[in-house]
């Protein structure tokens, strides 16, 4: 079990540690297997089957992908998908047992990086000039006030100079689940058995959720709020104090809609939508180009798409043609999972990561369990802006807590 608490507490930080504590997990399983015991319950073989389909599907990829060297990059980014829930088959009776402090550990790991993005940006932020310690978090030189920081960025406390382990979307990510882990665990008294306690663990969502506001991600902010929103639904229809439950649920909303109407990225989106339903569209709006050259693509591989290697070189010749020259400068991608799946795959593969969400959704409203409907909601929100499967950050994130959820909690009993 230790090994599962270090691979959980490794995801926040720089990617070759949770790399090294996979390897780690492997070589404990394979020494494992001289000591194996039949498990007292059995594997959810469905969940089992879609997550290898999912990894066949980019195996098979590679027949009609002219780009092999990409397409097996992306095959080895991928194989989490094909060993993860391999990994937890021979532990499931212990995963039962150890879920909670699975979670914690992973909750305890981004408490440790966010202290260290903290003290990183402070010390950035200071400078010995004429004599004298001076302190200035600016980088852009726009003099803004602190409220005009805290609106547009700019310093070392917020966005991609905070982040410094992991891409600020996956970090948002992680944050926004953490604060989910420790409410659902505060409910069910997994945590919090005192008043101070519940008080401590009270400030550290507060200190997640500035967290989630300063690293500044559109995807993590309308994950947050749709998380708390459908939490507290969640518990306005299981339990007493409704008009209580009721009330804060409206300041959540109302909490909500200011913060984001005040953040000028999520001001950027808005204008862009607008211009997308009004017909405006310019080269200018990256994003929304980007998923319109990209349906173009869609469509014209609609079936079984372009293969595992070939995205980047349809979607860069589709920009030199659109004329996106800052597109193919930056070598920009989807920004979207659904979109880069139906890219590669077509049809099938969006219909095989289609068929997953569902299938994960359905057993998670059939066992009541709140904490995994909510964990793919957010990423089902995750994936509308980024292409979160591209990335390890994204893959160790999604199929890691995936398997444990269904190999712990879900995994049926055996019959008698």
């Amino acid at each position: 079990m230790f090994v599962l608490y270090v691979f959980a507490f490794s995801l926040p930080f720089y990617r070759f540690l949770s790399t090294y504590a996979l390897g780690i997990w492997i070589l404990v399983f394979i020494l494992q297997l001289f000591h194996f015991k039949k498990p007292n319950l059995k594997p959810p073989l469905s969940f089992i089957i879609i997550m290898w389909l999912f990894f066949l599907l980019h195996f098979i990829g590679i027949t009609y992908s002219t780009n092999t060297k990409e397409a097996w990059t992306d095959i080895i980014l991928k194989i989490p998908f094909l060993i993860m829930p391999f990994l937890f088959l021979f532990s499931i009776d212990d995963i039962k047992k150890n879920l909670h402090r699975i979670l914690l550990s992973f909750v305890a790991g981004n408490f440790v990086a966010s202290l260290i993005c903290i003290v990183a940006a402070c010390i950035r932020s200071l400078s010995f000039t004429n004599g004298t310690w001076v302190f200035d978090a600016e980088l852009m030189n726009h003099n803004y006030s602190f409220w005009e920081m805290l609106a547009n960025g700019g310093n070392n406390f917020m966005y991609e100079p905070l982040s410094i382990f992991i891409h600020t979307g996956y970090f948002s990510l992680y944050l926004v689940f953490s604060v989910l882990i420790i409410i659902d665990f505060l409910k069910k008294g997994v945590i919090g058995k005192t008043r101070n306690t519940k008080i401590l663990w009270g400030c550290l969502i507060v200190f997640f959720s500035i967290m989630i506001y300063l690293i500044f991600s559109r995807a993590g902010q309308i994950a947050y709020f749709t998380m708390l929103f459908s939490y507290m639904l969640y518990l306005i229809f299981h339990g007493g104090k409704k008009i209580l439950k009721t009330a804060i649920l409206f300041v959540i909303t109302f909490l909500g809609i200011i913060i984001m109407s005040h953040n000028e990225r999520m001001q950027n989106s808005y204008r862009d939508i607008k211009n997308l339903f009004s017909g405006e569209i310019t080269n200018n709006n990256d994003r929304l180009v980007i998923w319109s050259v990209s349906l173009d693509i869609i469509k014209n591989n609609f079936i079984s798409g372009v293969g595992t290697g070939d995205t980047k070189d349809v979607l860069f010749e589709n920009y030199r043609q659109n004329h996106m020259e800052e597109a193919v400068k930056e070598k920009l991608n989807v920004h979207n999972q659904y979109l880069e799946t139906s890219i590669q795959f077509g049809i099938i593969g969006f219909s095989l990561l289609f068929s997953l969400f569902i299938f994960m959704l359905w057993k998670a409203i059939k066992k009541q369990h709140i904490i995994l409907l909510l964990f793919m909601v957010i990423n089902g929100i995750f994936f509308f802006f980024e292409t979160a499967l591209n990335r390890q950050a994204g893959i160790f994130f999604f199929v890691f807590f995936l398997s444990l959820f269904m190999m712990s909690i879900l995994a049926p009993k055996k019959e008698i």
